[in-house]
C-alpha cells in the first residue's frame, strides 16, 4: 500500500503493463527459436516469471482501481 502511495497508481500501471508487453513479446520471439537452441527455453522461463513481476508489480496491486486511475 505504501507503494502505491508513494510511487502513484498511473506510473504502476504503465510500467506493469509496458513491461508485460515487452516481456510477452519476446517470450514469443523465444518460444519461436526454442527448437534452434538448447537455452533458449530457459529465457521462456525467464520471460514468464517476469510477465508475472511486472503484473504484481502494476495492475496485480491496483485493479480495483484500473477504471479510475486510468481516466
Amino acid at each position: 500500500g505504501l507503494v502505491i502511495e508513494r510511487i502513484g497508481r498511473r506510473p504502476l500501471l504503465i510500467f506493469g503493463f509496458s513491461s508485460m508487453a515487452v516481456f510477452f513479446s519476446l517470450l514469443t520471439v523465444f518460444l519461436n527459436f526454442q527448437d534452434s537452441v538448447s537455452w533458449v527455453p530457459y529465457l521462456s522461463y525467464i520471460c514468464i516469471l517476469a510477465v508475472i513481476a511486472g503484473f504484481c508489480s502494476g495492475p496485480g496491486k491496483a485493479t480495483t482501481f484500473l477504471q479510475t486511475a486510468l481516466i
